[in-house]
């Protein structure tokens, strides 16, 4: 085959089988890669998904908190209204009572700073803090009597500040207005619960440090007053933690949960973050978080466990294709010195094989064929058309039946044609081979090998114009030629002897010579013949010897012959050769002569000779 290819493999794709294996080695190993990579980025955004699930829980839970504690505290409220009134309609409204009453509730409602009982004309009719009786609102804390209309009207504010006169709540407190028809004996009045900002984060704040070890949180009133703002631990690299999104700010919060991942442009963090709105009631519960340091416990170790599992794996899998590049290695060297004698074995034979892929038409080389083409580049590779453009015009459709015959399941072609050189040399070739086929019959591609056969034809036509020579002799010699075996059948019987003996060729080869001899010598013939083969001592002699004998005609009578015997061996057998000449005439003639000698050529009488003698 081509020595400038590796393989079989290189030869017909251009790649050696190492490299295939190289490189198909380095795709799995790529495929593997790229399959773990999925795996981890799938389960990094599960994680992700979970957290963000685990963080939104909790926002919706401290919703749910804060709703249902309004709703407990409206029913307190409204049970004080009417022990309010109750007071107002027994005993007077008497500030003492009244502060007993608010005193009363405060300690059912946890978290409660103070309790007072407002009038619309700023003035604390009764407070749970202070026992002194009524007071001016401005002189129980000067905030509240600027902001009482917009207090009154929110129904749910928010100390933002600290104010050190009279007795301003501290920052942070949420004020609750509760203004119900329930207080027919308080006209004009209302209700307003200072509660500590911790009582809307407290459930928030323990659930979030549970979850994720960095995160801030704020409840807001009305999308824009922070009621209550915290956080927990800190950016994991010690930058700050990232601020609030813009998209949840405002009053025009969905009453659905709201979810937003941004990438910080300070630190370049990815945080995620929840926002929920508490249904009848201003206030959006808030959360946001760093998404690498909330799954940071979860993600880390299966991380670490997937790596060092796909690094052992990949170690594995290349110290076993280092194993398997050096068997590929070690049988592509057999391989190559088997096709090196095999490619010196196709040139010693002088011959060329090929391949012909029925499926896609394609006719593949073996580097003979460059050579028998008489081509200047090698040819490894042609197509079906091609290769029989090649076979000379008259010869063409006989190949192509013979290669069909064989497709079809003739079994085993053998055609001798004409090939037809690049250098337009017409060169005899002698192709044979057979189909290879699959389990259902079906021929898929057909072997072949192809033998320059023009020295062997030219040597054929020489021999036959040889022989042809040679049986024109044979046939024109005036003497009869007759061969016969050691069995003493004839073999070969020219035409003079057909003209001597009477017989066809046809009628005396394939019997026995001695149907050419008068009866009184065809025994002895047989016998003759025995005592040749068995070098019988003191048997006669006539191989190489002349002789003349009586021989017998077609037609019964006899004649005699002169008979010169040659041996040649074949096979360790010999076969005589017999040299016969009909001396009839000689024989007259000689008669003839003997008779003019002792008689009158005219009177026919005896001469004087023939008395003398």
């Amino acid at each position: 085959m081509n020595r400038g290819h590796e393989a079989l493999t290189s030869r017909r794709y251009g790649i050696s089988p190492v490299a295939a294996t190289f490189a198909l080695n380095v795709l799995m190993a790529l495929v593997v890669v790229a399959g773990v990579a999925v795996h981890l980025w799938a389960r990094h955004q599960s994680e992700v998904e979970a957290a963000n699930a685990r963080v939104a829980d909790a926002v919706r839970m401290q919703v749910a908190t804060i709703g249902e504690q309004h709703r407990n505290l409206e029913y307190v409220l409204s049970q004080l209204g009417m022990r309010l009134n109750e007071a107002m309609a027994l005993q007077g409204g008497q500030d003492t009572e009244l502060h007993a009453q608010l005193r009363l509730f405060q300690n059912l409602v946890p978290g409660t700073l103070d309790l007072l009982l407002v009038d619309h004309e700023g003035q604390v009719l009764a407070a749970s803090g202070a026992p002194n009786g009524r007071t001016a609102l401005a002189n129980h804390c000067g905030v509240f009597a600027q902001q009482q209309p917009a207090i009154e009207s929110a129904g749910l504010w928010a100390m933002t500040g600290t104010y050190p006169q009279g007795r301003c709540p501290p920052a942070g407190t949420a004020v609750v207005v509760f203004n119900s028809s329930a207080f027919t004996g308080l006209h004009s009045t209302s209700l307003w619960l200072l509660v500590s900002g911790d009582r809307f984060q407290q459930q928030l704040l323990e659930r979030l440090s549970l979850l994720v070890p960095h995160s801030r949180f704020r409840v807001l009133i009305d999308g824009n007053t922070s009621l209550v703002e915290g956080q927990l631990g800190g950016a994991p690299d010690g930058t700050p933690m990232a601020a609030f999104p813009s998209v949840f700010d405002g009053p025009e919060q969905p009453d659905q949960q709201l979810g937003h991942t941004w990438v910080d442009a300070d630190s370049g963090v990815t945080v995620a973050g929840v926002a929920q709105r508490v249904p009848g009631m201003p206030l959006h519960v808030q959360a946001i978080y760093p998404v690498e340091a909330a799954i940071h416990a979860a993600w880390q170790p299966y991380l670490q466990q997937w790596l060092l599992t796909t690094a052992v794996f990949l170690l594995v899998w290349g110290l076993g294709s280092m194993q398997l590049l050096r068997l590929v290695r070690r049988y592509q060297h057999t391989l190559l010195r088997n096709e090196d004698r095999f490619d010196l074995s196709l040139d010693y034979a002088q011959v060329s094989v090929w391949e012909w892929d029925l499926a896609t038409k394609r006719v593949f080389w073996s580097r003979q064929m460059t050579a028998m083409l008489g081509a200047h580049k090698p040819i490894t590779e042609s197509t079906e058309s091609n290769f029989l453009d090649r076979i000379h015009k008259h010869d063409r459709e006989r190949v192509r039946a013979e290669l069909q015959r064989c497709i079809d399941g003739g079994g085993f072609y053998s055609v001798e044609f004409r090939l037809v050189r690049v250098d337009r040399e017409i060169r005899w070739i002698q192709g044979f081979g057979n189909a290879v086929r699959d389990r259902n019959g079906k021929a898929l591609r057909v072997f072949g090998v192809m033998q320059d056969a023009t020295e062997r034809v030219q040597a054929t036509r020489q021999l036959a114009e040889v022989a042809q020579h040679t049986q024109a002799i044979l046939d024109n010699v005036v003497d009869g030629i007759i061969t016969i075996d050691h069995f003493g059948v004839i073999g070969s019987f020219n035409p003079a002897a057909t003209r001597i003996f009477g017989y066809s060729a046809e009628e005396a080869i394939g019997q026995k010579a001695r149907m050419l001899l008068p009866e009184d010598f065809r025994r002895g013939h047989d016998n003759y013949l025995a005592r040749q083969m068995m070098h019988v001592p003191g048997a006669k002699q006539v191989v190489g010897v002349g002789r003349e004998l009586m021989a017998r005609h077609r037609d019964g009578h006899t004649f005699p012959v002169h008979l010169a015997v040659s041996e040649v061996r074949r096979d360790g057998h010999p076969t005589y050769i017999g040299l016969v000449r009909d001396i009839t005439q000689q024989r007259k003639a000689e008669a003839d002569i003997a008779h003019l000698a002792f008689y009158e050529q005219l009177t026919n009488l005896p001469n004087r000779r023939l008395l003398l003698d």
